[in-house]
């Protein structure tokens, strides 16, 4: 028996043990005529020798031993998990959550090792669960759903989770019912996110998955195009298609209507290419943001008050009223904030963006183009010397963490147009 078969063994008696005592605590909550447990109250699982493992610990071993790695590679999702749980730690009920829907798709078959794709999705998973920053959206223009994607890693990464592996199944559910189908050739890890790793500038598969489904999931709830016409509920979807660019820039994604007769329309841009994007403004991701979570999203989202598709956000007029607004938002806890903005101000100018090109794994680094607006997340706000930290998803390289950081001044400048500045 080789070391792979040994550890998907392994996994699979760690999961029966997982079931069991999901069940014990189940059955004896209603033998005590109270509700059932919620995963905070499952119980430690009693081992041979007297000893016992937690909940966590016996569903982080899942996990790993899902996943089948050995040496570095193990380590760096043993990391992971750590990073989660210490992120965590004052939150348990999100962090049981994440680990009782992991385990409960092993345990149906959602997720199954004998795939390989389904074993890198759940790796990428791990890596992006114990660090945000590694989100990225790649080559497509997907800034604000990666936006959106980081937000909920850092606020409520159980609603990433359950995506990601809905996804999975080809359909989607939003909180209040909403719901909508993945196609299926969406549903495959692109050539992009086979080349993921940790400090790469490329998508992962679980973001792939995340970003085409909340697309769609926002996108086949309405009964008008981004250009306002009126089209038939669900007949619009979201899709990134193979087959290579129409144009220059075109990263082959388009929205499309589907209409009576099995007639298909590319919406198109205002310039009157195929619009090349899920066309996804500030007013989608406050739509897409309440499916996810109930929840609205206008305090974190942050924009210049020049800009008129802005008005669904929290606005600002000059530096002092952002730097307020980011004070406020660190003092309740609410960062990471969402904030557009423009190359103009600099920020962007030079950050490196993926592209793929002709040749399986070949890379070359672009620079945005110089018209683009673009979304960040902004993941810390230091008062007194008025420090900026973002993270943007193109890669390391372009964000501004850890010793790399911004002025206040820099981040509003970047957040209008230059023919917008007084």
């Amino acid at each position: 028996m080789n070391k792979k078969m040994w550890q998907q063994m392994l996994a699979v008696t760690l999961l029966c043990l997982l079931t069991l005592s999901q069940n014990l605590a189940y059955a004896a909550t209603i033998a005590g005529g109270s509700s059932p447990a919620t995963p905070n109250a499952v119980p430690a699982l009693s081992l041979s020798g007297g000893a016992s493992i937690s909940f966590t610990e016996a569903s982080k071993k899942l996990l790993l031993n899902f996943c089948a790695e050995s040496g570095e590679a193990a380590s760096i999702l043993e990391k992971s998990l750590q990073k989660f749980e210490d992120r965590l730690r004052l939150h348990t009920e999100e962090l049981n959550k994440c680990y009782s829907l992991l385990c409960g798709a092993i345990d149906r078959g959602t997720l199954q090792a004998t795939k390989d794709s389904h074993v890198e999705l759940l790796k990428h998973l791990i890596i992006e669960l114990g660090d945000s920053s590694q989100v990225n959206q790649g080559n497509h223009n997907t800034c604000t759903l990666a936006a959106l994607e980081t937000k909920l890693y850092n606020e409520s990464p159980s609603v990433v989770c359950s995506i990601v592996l809905q996804a999975l199944t080809g359909t989607v559910t939003g909180i209040n019912g909403q719901t909508a189908t993945i196609p299926a050739a969406m549903l495959e890890p692109d050539r992009e996110s086979q080349l993921f790793r940790i400090g790469s500038p490329c998508r992962s598969f679980s973001s792939q998955l995340f970003q085409i489904a909340v697309a769609n999931l926002y996108w086949q709830s309405q009964t008008k195009d981004p250009r306002g016409i009126k089209v038939p509920l669900g007949s619009m979807s979201y899709i990134q298609q193979s087959g290579g660019p129409m144009f220059h820039g075109d990263t082959s994604e388009r929205l499309v209507i589907k209409w009576a007769d099995d007639i298909r329309e590319h919406v198109s841009s205002p310039c009157g290419l195929p619009e090349n994007s899920p066309a996804f403004s500030m007013t989608c991701l406050m739509g897409a943001y309440e499916m996810l979570t109930g929840r609205s999203a206008k305090d974190f989202l942050l924009a210049h008050k020049s800009r008129p598709e802005n008005k669904p956000a929290t606005l600002f007029g000059n530096m002092s009223d952002l730097g307020n607004k980011l004070s406020n938002l660190k003092r309740s806890g609410q960062l990471p904030a969402i904030m557009a903005i423009h190359p103009d101000g600099g920020i962007i100018q030079t950050a490196p963006r993926l592209r793929l090109i002709a040749g399986p794994g070949v890379l070359e680094l672009a620079t945005p183009k110089s018209t683009s607006w673009h979304v960040v997340c902004i993941t810390d706000y230091t008062e007194d010397s008025d420090e900026i930290h973002l993270d943007n998803f193109w890669g390391p390289r372009s964000d501004f963490v850890n010793d790399r950081s911004l002025h206040l001044s820099e981040l509003y400048s970047s957040s209008f147009e230059a023919k917008s500045k007084k």
